[in-house]
């Protein structure tokens, strides 16, 4: 310590902003380690932000004109099937149990998708794909039809 009094007042000030760096500087280390949440936001644009008798009759006619090249059949009978499958997914006890059914939203949309395509698949009178195939056909028949909503 030197006996000039200026620098010694100076010490408290020093030592504090020493400590209040260290504090600093752990809780930075803290936050890195802290997952932040992502903001998601859910939109139901279903009557929403458009007409669901207008989107339907595109989503029918897409659907058919995606699974006939993939999977064979008339486009009409993907189309009827379509409208029987998905009243019947969209039936409320069949909903409820889908739902309770499912252990994450990611096993629900699977499952959904699935059922989706076995249903109209056996509507139409072709051959169902593996499970896996099913999944791939479906995510990326939706993709494209999702993006017109």
């Amino acid at each position: 310590m030197s006996d000039n009094p200026s620098s010694q007042e100076e010490m408290p000030v020093l030592s504090f902003l020493m400590r209040s760096l260290v504090i600093d500087n752990e809780r930075q280390r803290e936050r890195k380690r802290t997952v932040t949440a992502r903001l998601m936001v859910f939109l139901d644009d279903g009557g929403v932000m458009n007409d669901n008798s207008i989107r339907a009759l595109q989503w029918q006619r897409l659907v058919s004109e995606f699974f006939v090249p993939l999977l064979g059949g008339p486009a009409e009978a993907w189309t009827h099937a379509n409208r029987v499958v998905a009243d019947r997914l969209f039936e409320p006890v069949a909903w409820r149990r889908r739902v309770q059914a499912a252990p994450d939203y990611g096993s629900f949309e699977r499952a959904y998708q699935v059922e989706w395509l076995q249903g109209m698949c056996e509507l139409v009178g072709v051959g169902t794909p593996p499970e896996p195939a099913c999944q791939h056909a479906t995510s990326a028949s939706t993709v494209p039809l999702r993006s017109l909503s």
